[in-house]
């Protein structure tokens, strides 16, 4: 049972069926004693289960024709019924005879009702016994053992119930394997680190324009002083002047 919660039952029979969980009797079908036809008749039941393992017994016959029985279960917050998962088909996953994961091997027994169920008993050999007891294990519900988890090879599982006055059940058998598959985790793949482009900044820097001073030197023209004669006025001397022109650059 996955979650606790209400559990609705379902048997279906043409002739009489009872349906125990946890050695209680929660479907009766007495179809026989109540119709002398033989047809096929429902009943339900719906029962309050905690999360966990759970025994489940059904039992059935018919006298004549072709016998047909079923038990179906709706789970909480379903819309319709569906066949009841047993221990082994939940092993996943599993091929064959053989289990690809590690299991854990759920063992049930039922005394449909009468109280007398003592123990669960198992072996690998067919003559070493092992109760719950001897091998350090306790059922979390009265009528189920669990054993394992089991490591990779080959097994040969028989098991049997014994009640209180020490009489014993048939004993079922059970030959699988285990080769567990390792799991394997994903290598991851790497994010790309993508580095940013940097444009580079180019800086000009400009040189200022220097206008050069060009510096023009007239020479003097030099008169030759003239020799007076007479009454002559006598001739000044010459001025010297410097001109600077601006050099302009275009």
């Amino acid at each position: 049972v996955p979650v606790a919660g209400a559990y609705t039952f379902r048997v279906t029979s043409k002739g009489n069926a009872w349906l125990w969980i946890d050695g209680t009797n929660v479907i009766t079908n007495a179809n026989l004693s109540t119709h002398s036809d033989e047809i096929d008749r429902y009943y339900t039941a719906t029962v309050q289960l905690a999360a966990g393992h759970h025994a489940l017994s059904f039992k059935y016959y018919q006298l004549s024709d072709t016998a047909t029985a079923e038990y179906v279960v709706q789970k909480p917050g379903a819309t319709s019924f569906a066949p009841i998962a047993d221990g082994l088909s939940m092993q996943k996953p599993a091929t064959g005879s053989t289990f690809a994961v590690t299991p854990v091997l759920s063992l049930a027994a039922d005394d449909q009702g009468t109280g007398t169920l003592a123990e669960i008993r198992y072996s690998w050999d067919g003559s070493t016994w092992i109760s719950p007891s001897q091998s350090g294990k306790t059922a979390s519900t009265p009528g189920v053992v669990h054993i394992g988890p089991l490591a990779d090879g080959a097994y040969h599982l028989r098991y049997q119930a014994r009640d209180s006055a020490g009489n014993t059940s048939g004993t079922q058998e059970l030959i699988f394997n285990v080769n567990a598959v390792p799991e394997t985790t994903p290598t991851p793949t790497p994010t790309p680190t993508v580095s940013p482009t940097v444009s580079p900044t180019l800086t000009v820097t400009a040189s200022p324009t220097v206008s050069p001073t060009l510096t023009v030197t007239a020479s003097p023209t030099v008169s030759p002083t003239p020799t007076p004669t007479g009454d002559a006025s006598p001739v000044p001397p010459a001025r010297t002047h410097a001109l600077f022109l601006p050099l302009v650059q275009r």
